[in-house]
C-alpha cells in the first residue's frame, strides 16, 4: 500500500493506492493517523489511544469498523511490520566501470517543471525533508510537523518519504514552475532523485551506460533537436564518482531475448551498441520488426530487422489495446483529481487516443509525421541504454520491443488528440514522453505482462 497526501482545489485528502490492484481509496486525516499506528504492535484499543494522542480523538468501534473495511479491501495483513530494505542501493562492482554516455545527446531543460507535476511519488529522505521544511516552513504547514506534507514512501516505513502533491504538483514547486527549495537554498538541497533525474544508469558488466528516462518533454525535445547549450546527464566519468545512494541497475548475466531464448550480457551489450547506430525513420516499424526478429531468430536477426523494418497490422494492435484500455479507464476514473492536474488531463486524452487507435489504426501506421526525429531518438536511446531489458526479467527483449512499438502508436494518437483539442499544456508537445511516464508512474505498463506467456 502507498499513501499519498494531496491538496486538490484547496481540499486536503490522503489517498491510499493498492499497488496490487491499482485501486485508490480516499481517507480522512483521522483515518490516516490510525493507519500510521497499524504496525502490528497495537490492538483496537491501542489504535484508538494512538490516534487520540496524535490529536484525532477516535472511538474503538470506529477503529474496528475502519480496519475491517481495509481488510475487506485487501489492504492490511496480520503481524508485525517487516523490515524493508532501503530502496536506494548501488552495485558493489560498479566503481571502476567507465560511464558511457548516449552519443550526441545533451539535455536542455526548459525550467517549466513538467516532471515535478506529473509523478505520483516525489521522494525525499528524512534529512532532505527536514531541510526543505526548515527552508520553507509554511509549505503545507509542515515546518513544525512533518506529517502535514509527507507520508512514508511505502507502507508505514518512514525511512523514505513522499511529499504531498498540490493539484498534482510537488508541494515545493512554485507557481512559475521553479523549485522552491532550489530558490530558497541551492540546487544541492533538492532531493537526490530530483538532482539525478532524468539520468538512468545500467551496469552491463563492461561499462555503465548513462541514458535518460524517456518520460520528460525536455528529453524528447533535446533528442529530436540537439540543443546548442545542453548539459550532460552527469559529470561523473566512473561509477565511483556517482553518489553512493544513486541506484545503478545491473544487466543480468543471461538476458531473456525471446520467450524461450537467452543470451549473455556481454553479447547483448556489444550488439546493442551497433544497433543504436542504425538510422531509424519509423519508430513503430523499427520496434515491431525488432521484436519479431528477437522472438523468431534472436540477436542475430536484430540488425537486419532494423535495416529493413515492416509495419504491424491492425490485428496485432487490437489485443494490446483491449488489455490496456481498462487500465486507462481506471486512471481516468480518478475524478477526485483537480481539473488542473496534468495526470487527470492526460488520462482523459488517453481515453480518446485509445478510441482513435481502435477506429483508425491504418492511418496512425502511415508514419511518424512531425515526430520522426523524436521516434528515432527514442529507439536509439532504448537500444543504447539497455532499456529493452526488463530489470527483473519479467518480460523478454522481444516483448519489450513490441510494447514500445505499441506505445509509439498510442503516442501518435495522443498527438492527434492534443492538436484537435488544442491542449495548451507544453507537456503535450511530446506525447511519447507522456505515454512513457504514464506507463511507469500510473501502472499502465502492466498491460504488457498480461500479454506475455512467461510473466
Amino acid at each position: 500500500m502507498l499513501a499519498r497526501r494531496h491538496r486538490q482545489d484547496g481540499a486536503r485528502v490522503v489517498v491510499l493506492h493498492d499497488v496490487k490492484t491499482d485501486a485508490t481509496i480516499r481517507v480522512e486525516e483521522r483515518a490516516w493517523i490510525v493507519i500510521n499506528g497499524m504496525d502490528g504492535t497495537r490492538d483496537v484499543a491501542g489504535l484508538a489511544a494512538y490516534a487520540t494522542a496524535k490529536g484525532a480523538p477516535t472511538k474503538e468501534d470506529e477503529v474496528q469498523t475502519f480496519v475491517a473495511d481495509l481488510a475487506a479491501a485487501g489492504l492490511v495483513e496480520d503481524g508485525v511490520a517487516s523490515e524493508t530494505p532501503s530502496s536506494r542501493s548501488n552495485s558493489s562492482s560498479a566503481g571502476d566501470r567507465v560511464i558511457e554516455h548516449l552519443p550526441a545527446f545533451s539535455l536542455a531543460c526548459d525550467g517549466r517543471g513538467t516532471c515535478c507535476r506529473f509523478y505520483p511519488s516525489v521522494v525525499f529522505s528524512p534529512l532532505e525533508a527536514a531541510r526543505a521544511r526548515a527552508r520553507l516552513p509554511m509549505v503545507e504547514r509542515a515546518g513544525l510537523e512533518e506529517r502535514q506534507a509527507f507520508t512514508p514512501l511505502a507502507g508505514t516505513d518512514d525511512r523514505m518519504l513522499a511529499v504531498a502533491l498540490v493539484d498534482g504538483r510537488c508541494a515545493y514547486l512554485e507557481e512559475d514552475g521553479r523549485c522552491g527549495i532550489h530558490r530558497a537554498g541551492s540546487a544541492e538541497e533538492k532531493p537526490l532523485g530530483c538532482r539525478v533525474y532524468p539520468a538512468r544508469f545500467v551496469d552491463d558488466g563492461t561499462a555503465i551506460r548513462a541514458t535518460p528516462w524517456l518520460e520528460c518533454t525536455c528529453v524528447l525535445r533535446s533528442g529530436a533537436e540537439p540543443p546548442a547549450g545542453g548539459d550532460p546527464l552527469t559529470s561523473a566519468s566512473h561509477g565511483r564518482d556517482l553518489d553512493p545512494a544513486i541506484f545503478i541497475e545491473t544487466l543480468p548475466a543471461m538476458v531473456r531475448i525471446g520467450d524461450d531464448t537467452e543470451d549473455d550480457a556481454a553479447r547483448v551489450a556489444a550488439i546493442s551498441r551497433r544497433l543504436a547506430e542504425i538510422p531509424i525513420t519509423d519508430g513503430v516499424a523499427a520496434l515491431y520488426s525488432l521484436g519479431k526478429a528477437l522472438d523468431e531468430v534472436g540477436l542475430d536477426g536484430a540488425e537486419a530487422a532494423l535495416i529493413s523494418p515492416v509495419l504491424p497490422g491492425a490485428t496485432w494492435i487490437r489485443p494490446r489495446l483491449d488489455i490496456l484500455a481498462p487500465r486507462i479507464d481506471r486512471f481516468s476514473a480518478e475524478t477526485w483529481r483537480s481539473l488542473k492536474d496534468l495526470p487527470r488531463q492526460l488520462a482523459g486524452a488517453l481515453e480518446t487516443a485509445c478510441d482513435l487507435v481502435r477506429d483508425l489504426p491504418d492511418e496512425l501506421l502511415q508514419g511518424p509525421g512531425t515526430y520522426r526525429n523524436a521516434e528515432a531518438f527514442y529507439v536509439r536511446a532504448l537500444l543504447f541504454g539497455h532499456q529493452l531489458v526488463h530489470p527483473k526479467g519479467r518480460l523478454s527483449m522481444a516483448s519489450m520491443a513490441y510494447d514500445r512499438a505499441f506505445r509509439v502508436i498510442l503516442a501518435r494518437a495522443l498527438g492527434v488528440v492534443a492538436t484537435l483539442a488544442e491542449m495548451q499544456d507544453p507537456a503535450f508537445s511530446q506525447p511519447l514522453a507522456l505515454v512513457e511516464a504514464a506507463m511507469r508512474a500510473y501502472g499502465l505498463g502492466g498491460y504488457a505482462r498480461d500479454l506475455d506467456p512467461k510473466r
